[in-house]
């Protein structure tokens, strides 16, 4: 998926320009690519995470620490705030946000997230209707703090049989 995200967003200028020039009956609105780009950033932390994970023998604190970091990763991206106890959200007022579990991300922060993205998408959000604009930011913020939840709860495992590894993970050796 990354992979193809990366293609688009890195394509869509000349991708904008193809379908001006060709008019096609149906293609993504403009509301849609801006999303593309939020979830091309959320999927490139996140793969950089779990590919680093895949084949090795970690210990289970390691894998722990490895989730906490990509929700930490997240939230310096977006400034979503969390984990925060579900009664401090309750008294959340005069703020419009999403929240999902233990994490909140306002819509204030969302945009700006957006808006630091690329200077295509920047053009694009003052280019939609107020109310389009508010759908796209909504979410975002929900992909955020319900991709956050997610994987705060994401369960490190062991082996198959639930034992042991029999040695500890490989240590880099760096030669100075």
């Amino acid at each position: 998926m990354t992979k193809c995200a990366n293609w688009l967003t890195g394509n869509i200028l000349a991708i904008q320009e193809h379908l001006d020039e060709k008019n096609p009956p149906n293609f993504p609105p403009t509301q849609w690519w801006v999303f593309l780009f939020a979830v091309q950033a959320f999927a490139a932390e996140s793969s950089k995470t779990f590919i680093a994970q895949q084949g090795r023998a970690t210990l289970l604190s390691e894998q722990r620490a490895m989730l906490r970091r990509l929700i930490e990763t997240h939230k310096r991206m977006t400034h979503m705030k969390g984990p925060i106890h579900s009664s401090a959200i309750a008294k959340m007022t005069g703020k419009q946000f999403e929240s999902n579990g233990e994490y909140v991300l306002e819509h204030v922060h969302a945009l700006a997230f957006l808006q630091s993205l690329d200077i295509w998408v920047l053009e694009a959000l003052e280019s939609l209707d107020p109310d389009t604009k508010l759908q796209t930011v909504v979410a975002v913020a929900k992909l955020f703090v319900n991709g956050a939840s997610e994987i705060s709860v994401i369960t490190a495992e062991r082996e198959a049989a639930n034992a042991a590894y029999d040695d500890t993970p490989l240590v880099l050796r760096i030669n100075y």
